[in-house]
């Protein structure tokens, strides 16, 4: 897969607005004299010429971002509130945008990058972000280069080291800080270390809120054992306990009553009985012979139908006089009547027994005496409940027997006012009352007859010794819970101990292991790479020469060198590890890089140098141009960025089936410019644009675009075409000056002060502040140009 154009580079970095179209699209005329266009879109090699400052080293960011190194493309410094467009048009057509991420992933990892970053993170380096000390160099070794960052892997061991040793001094003391916090504790409950770890778990699920529930467990457990303890001194006291007595009373309007000779069970109706009465005549006649009802009964039962004389007075009966009250008199000591009357008589008595016992209602006195007895014993918690009823209850009861009494000695006349619903309010209560009470003595009972079981059959001592046993585990664990805070804690402590124990243990382990591994690591690297680092030095700077300083079989940290594995490096048979110039360094990076190239399975990816050869001579500028020729090849597609005339020239000599383009900052944006075959000269390419600027729009654009071109133009046509600038060698380069001639060095000295103009009109004059001042115009800008032609430099 291989990129085909940067179709649009939108306020990202310094490219503010880029359309390649724009810019690249070129028509032309063929050899048959056809009309052609090209897009100059990228091939399989491409050399990016830019003056620093115009975005070269942008455009190198914005393929890593490509390949994956960050999301994030750094917008331009005036469009920060403005969206971002990068579109990316791949060989096969197919698109790859951003605006605030990649739309796709399709590159990433494909690239292999050289630039500063790879020097620094590879090459010679115990930390790429700190410059050399001499605190560095004594932790890297005496006269020692590293590749690959093997003095990190020192740095490391020793740092897993010292890691190792102090967890394990802190471990120790931290270890010793807890015992003897916890030892004093311990002394107190007379409990062993063991035995505390022993109950981790179950202190650890003890609740600090039980505390006071098994303080009072606790008293009631030890003055039941206690009693115990009592009950096996007196055995015989036991077996004359009695038991506590039931209260008998029941309270029921439901009673016993014959009717027609067989008993029934009736419910008392204290209203019917307070309502049985006679009529008002029958009252008053019945008030009247109070005194003689004997008497009267046993003269009417003389009467018969016969009788014409009155039993009583000897006088004849009258039929109308007497008639209605012989009948009164016989209605009143009638058979059925007397029965009824005398029913009454009896409900009334049941009824004053039933509000008599209510009112009188108490415990059996002797059970407080039974239960104190019992209690010398036994623990018995039920308390017996009070058996009476309320002064209130008693009150209403009270008068219901006044009404009783009243009924009594009045059978035959109505009583009202009864209490009758209350009274059976109080009936239910009081029922309630003596089942609740009946219940408690039960249960009491129950304990009491467990008692005398349990010493009739021996089995008092059997548990005594069950009670002593669970009182001993509730004193340990109130123990445990008073001092809940302080054993957590320790068993915290204990925890972390065994942890960091196996913390040393890893560490130990891995320390064991690095120090083989380094070695192993090192002596790998030197089968993998070193041969070809060392072809590939020798072909970038003959006179430099890498050594390799090789691992020990054994690492002993105590007597060794800071490094052991890394290389010294010789220039012209001299060492020079330690005082490496920066080209030096760059040619050791260069090799480590080809090497890479060399060793990379994967060719499918696309080659990325950034000026690698700026501190080179001219002599390495070449070499290193044919080496990026030579181990690119068999890759997909190569981009070399330089801001190096001559190295630019190196590498169009040396790099075939490319395209060159230079990079030019344009009106507060950055811009890829494809420079054409026949015109890689850039500034022969610019002059035939001069030519025909009257087939350009005056737009400040323009103004700014080919001002600088003209200003390119001027420098760089007079230091390369008069100078030889571009050329390697001084023989070169006097042979480029030669070449011009006289004729042309006089024609360059006569127009001397028209040529500074210019160039000064371009670097500091109008043209330098437009469009901020707009001191200058196209049609000036125009005359500029047509005065560099008329030159014919």
């Amino acid at each position: 897969m291989k990129i085909k154009k940067l179709s649009k580079l939108n306020n990202a970095f310094s490219y503010s607005y880029f359309d390649w179209d724009n810019i690249n699209q070129i028509n032309f005329i063929d050899k048959n004299g056809n009309s052609k266009t090209r897009d100059g879109a990228f091939i399989k090699n491409n050399i990016l010429f830019a003056e620093n400052g115009n975005g070269k080293s942008k455009l190198v960011d914005i393929f890593k971002s490509i390949n994956g190194s960050t999301d994030i493309i750094e917008k331009h410094r005036d469009w920060e509130n403005n969206a971002q467009e990068i579109k990316v048009i791949l060989d096969d057509n197919s698109e790859i945008n951003f605006s605030t991420h990649w739309s796709t992933d399709s590159l990433k990892d494909k690239f292999i990058f050289f630039d500063k970053h790879f020097i620094d993170t590879f090459v010679h380096s115990t930390d790429p972000h700190r410059t050399d000390t001499p605190q560095r160099r004594q932790q890297r070794g005496k006269n020692i280069v590293y590749l690959g960052n093997f003095a990190e892997y020192n740095l490391e061991i020793d740092r897993v080291n010292a890691l190792k040793d102090a967890i394990s001094k802190k471990n120790c003391m931290f270890s010793e800080t807890e015992s003897t916090k916890i030892n004093g504790v311990l002394n107190l409950g007379n409990i062993t270390k063991q035995t505390l770890l022993s109950k981790k778990h179950e202190i650890e699920t003890l609740e600090i809120a039980e505390l006071q529930t098994k303080k009072d467990e606790l008293v009631k457990l030890e003055t039941e054992l206690e009693k115990f303890s009592q009950a096996l001194k007196d055995k015989t006291k036991i077996s004359i306990l009695n038991q506590l007595l039931e209260s008998k009373d029941n309270f029921s309007l439901k009673i016993k009553a014959v009717e027609d000779v067989v008993e029934k069970e009736v419910e008392l109706r204290p209203s019917a009985i307070f309502s049985f009465t006679v009529a008002k005549g029958v009252q008053q006649t019945l008030h009247k012979i109070a005194h003689k009802k004997d008497f009267i009964k046993q003269g009417l039962e003389t009467i018969t139908g016969s009788t014409i004389e009155c039993p009583f007075c000897e006088q004849k009966i009258k039929k109308d006089d007497y008639l209605q009250i012989i009948k009164d008199y016989q209605e009143i000591f009638d058979e059925t009547f007397s029965k009824e009357e005398e029913n009454i008589k009896i409900l009334l008595s049941k009824y004053r027994t039933l509000l008599e016992n209510l009112k009188d209602l108490q415990a059996p006195t002797q059970n407080q005496i039974f239960l104190d007895e019992a209690k010398k014993f036994i623990t018995i918690q039920e308390v017996l409940p009070i058996l009476s009823l309320s002064e209130q209850q008693k009150t209403i009861i009270k008068a219901e027997l006044t009404l009783v009494s009243k009924k009594e000695s009045k059978i035959l006349e109505k009583v009202d006012g009864s209490n009758i619903e209350k009274i059976k309010i109080i009936i239910a209560e009081a029922t309630t009352l003596v089942a609740f009470y009946n219940e408690i003595i039960q249960k009491i009972n129950t304990r009491v007859k467990q008692l005398k079981d349990d010493a009739n059959n021996g089995r008092l001592e059997t548990k005594k010794l069950e009670y002593e046993t669970t009182v001993k585990t509730l004193r340990n664990d109130i123990f445990y819970i008073d001092n809940k805070t302080v054993f957590v804690n320790y068993f915290h402590a204990n925890d972390q101990e065994k942890e960091n124990k196996k913390v040393v243990d890893g560490l130990e382990r891995i320390y064991q292991v690095m120090k083989t591994k380094i070695v192993e690591e090192f002596n790998k690297f030197i089968t993998d790479y070193f041969s070809v680092i060392q072809d590939f030095v020798k072909e970038i700077s003959p006179s430099m020469e890498i050594l390799e300083v090789a691992g020990e079989g054994s690492y002993n940290r105590n007597n060794r060198e800071p490094a052991l594995c890394g290389f010294r490096i010789e220039y012209n048979r001299q060492d020079c590890s330690n005082s490496l110039s920066e080209g030096e360094k760059q040619v050791i990076a260069l090799a480590f890089f080809f090497a890479r190239l060399k060793k990379e399975p994967n060719k499918n990816k696309v080659i990325i140098l950034d000026d690698p050869i700026t501190s080179f001579d001219t002599g390495k500028r070449k070499s290193t141009a044919e080496l990026i020729q030579r181990e690119s090849k068999d890759f997909d597609q190569l981009f070399v960025f330089t801001c190096d005339p001559l190295f630019r020239e190196y590498c169009l000599k040396q790099i075939s089936d490319r395209n060159f383009y230079y990079i030019f900052k344009t009106r507060g944006s950055s811009a890829i410019h494809y420079v054409p075959t026949k015109k890689e000269t850039i500034y022969s390419s610019f002059e035939d644009e001069f030519k025909n600027i009257e087939n350009s729009q005056g737009s400040n654009e323009n103004v700014i675009i080919f001002g600088q071109k003209l200003r390119f133009c001027l420098e760089t046509k007079i230091k390369e075409d008069y100078f030889g600038y571009s050329e390697d060698k001084l023989s070169s380069m006097i042979e480029q000056v030669a070449g011009k001639g006289k004729e042309k060095f006089e024609k360059l000295i006569d127009n001397k002060d028209i040529i500074l103009q210019i160039y000064s009109y371009c670097n500091t004059g109008g043209l330098a502040h437009y469009p901020r001042d707009g001191s200058t115009s196209w049609n000036e800008l125009k005359d500029k140009i047509k005065q560099y032609l008329s030159l014919d430099l």
